[in-house]
């Protein structure tokens, strides 16, 4: 990626983000619980770590969507990775709370019945150095049933500015949803929305908002709307939007992931 097109993809994406699923409802879009686990896997066991979970958490997930008990999962890897940062997630999203619990016991349960030497594994190879659960509020702005077992999602973090909540709002309304509601509705986007965290584990006023593509054109299709928004600006509304992003956000809080899919099914 040109620093060109990144710089038009944090001005446009970071300055602008998605609503937040507490302060607004979006017309064509639903509002889930989502828990997210993510960990810090060894580099020697990242293969065998994915393997893992497809032989033996996805098959658990795939039951809980047919049933009704979550309504969309995913497992994905970082391709950017940093030293501190994590390197595999996962995420299943229920309707309900009760919904999320429901799944959590089934995938522990699932666990326990695993061979003696496969458990151990989970506990030393597969049991990261670093690990975090998240529990948050999504609301998909675009959902639709879909099953990929490729693609990519992006995920940025933004802090808002203290009283700028409606702002923040505004803004998506005015500028992000125009350029990325007509790539989801073409299939370059399979959808976005935005997370807040509903245990509260960081700063209240982050969000995370996110789209997911079903492959790499989709992310160079997100990139080139993004960068002929910013080249349509004159230099005052150009001057005009970088102020109003300053007076939104906490410019340096901002940060982007990349993750690739391994598997993502939804039933919407």
């Amino acid at each position: 990626m040109t620093s060109r097109i990144r710089k038009a993809l944090l001005v446009a994406l970071g300055a602008t983000a998605l609503v937040s699923s507490a302060d607004a409802q979006a017309p064509d879009g639903i509002t889930v619980y989502t828990r997210i686990a993510n960990w810090q896997i060894a580099r020697p066991n990242w293969d065998a770590y994915t393997e893992d979970l497809k032989k033996n958490t996805l098959p658990v997930l795939e039951k809980l969507l047919a049933d009704g008990v979550i309504t969309e999962y995913g497992l994905v890897s970082a391709t950017i990775h940093t030293p501190d940062g994590y390197t595999h997630s996962t995420w299943y999203s229920s309707r309900t709370i009760a919904g999320l619990e429901k799944a959590l016991a089934a995938i522990l349960a699932a666990d326990k019945k695993l061979p003696a030497a496969e458990r151990r594994r989970g506990d030393t190879d597969f049991a990261g150095t670093k690990h975090a659960d998240l529990l948050v509020r999504s609301r998909i702005l675009r959902a639709q049933t879909t099953k990929l077992t490729s693609g990519y999602i992006t995920v940025g973090t933004d802090q808002i500015q203290p009283g700028k909540v409606q702002a923040y709002n505004e803004r998506f309304e005015k500028v992000l949803r125009p350029i990325v509601a007509p790539l989801a509705a073409s299939g370059a986007v399979t959808s976005y929305g935005i997370d807040t965290e509903f245990i509260h584990t960081g700063d209240p006023m982050m969000r995370s908002r996110w789209y997911l593509v079903p492959n790499a054109d989709g992310l160079d299709k997100v990139a080139s709307a993004i960068t002929a928004f910013v080249d349509g600006q004159s230099p005052s509304e150009r001057e005009a939007f970088d102020k109003a992003s300053q007076e939104i956000l906490v410019g340096s809080a901002h940060r982007d992931e990349l993750w690739e899919i391994t598997a993502y099914e939804s039933k919407y």
